[in-house]
């Protein structure tokens, strides 16, 4: 599928970039797009499908996803450097070791000055795997305003995340919230900028007959046919 091919060119950008010097902060948000944002956003739009949503609804859900999944990943490159490993899951500074240019690296070349733009250069020319590295490239991301840039940037992403979800018709939200993705990685003061929705759908609405799941349309070739339900026939009890 597209989004299985779009996944796979985002994971392979990111390995490229990894050795690359000359990578533009565009660049890299379009790995991220590829790499986590489009799953995310084809994930709800399945669920939109299957939930009888019309085309449109399911596009805003997609449009929706691709928003959280970049906030989710910019937030995740923060935490990565500057989480803690107990509410994190994994090892600090992993990204400073591999050498991958996350937005706290782009934020450095952005609004660093030189000295501090040549010592990134410096750790990141390196193939050392050591503490002291992780301690370097931290210092510089603090130095440089590039840890608050950072988290200045997820808040604005977070403000589109609810702002493309306020554009979703009424009758079609969801029990759904951006803060699943987010939330559980953010400090509990940042979370309060984190949009909530509330579940406006009724109990008729969520009572979808199994012969109107998984619906296909003309105006939507992505759905597959296969997708004709299997579910419209309610299975039968063993005897």
């Amino acid at each position: 599928s597209k989004t299985a091919l779009e996944v796979c060119e985002g994971q392979q950008y990111d390995m490229d970039f990894e050795t690359q010097k000359d990578v533009t902060i565009s660049a890299y948000l379009e790995m991220i797009r590829l790499k986590t944002a489009v799953l995310v956003g084809h994930s709800l739009k399945i669920g939109a499908w299957i939930g009888n949503a019309s085309d449109q609804e399911a596009q805003l859900l997609y449009d929706f996803g691709v928003l959280l999944g970049l906030a989710f990943q910019i937030q995740d490159d923060y935490l990565d450097a500057f989480g803690d490993p107990k509410d994190f899951g994994k090892q600090v500074g992993g990204d400073i070791l591999e050498n991958k240019k996350t937005i706290l690296y782009h934020e450095v070349m952005k609004i660093g000055n030189t000295k501090e733009k040549e010592a990134l250069f410096h750790w990141y020319d390196t193939i050392e795997k050591n503490n002291q590295k992780v301690i370097a490239v931290k210092n510089i991301f603090k130095s440089s305003g590039a840890s608050i840039a950072s988290q200045k940037l997820v808040l604005n992403s977070n403000k589109r995340v609810a702002s493309k979800l306020r554009s979703l018709p009424s009758k079609s939200a969801t029990p759904l919230s951006c803060a699943a993705g987010v939330a559980p990685r953010m400090s509990i003061k940042d979370r309060s900028v984190l949009p909530i929705t509330r579940a406006r759908t009724s109990a008729a609405d969520r009572s979808i007959s199994a012969s109107r799941i998984y619906p296909k349309t003309a105006a939507d070739p992505q759905r597959p046919s296969s997708w004709i339900a299997a579910a419209s026939t309610p299975k039968r009890a063993n005897s």
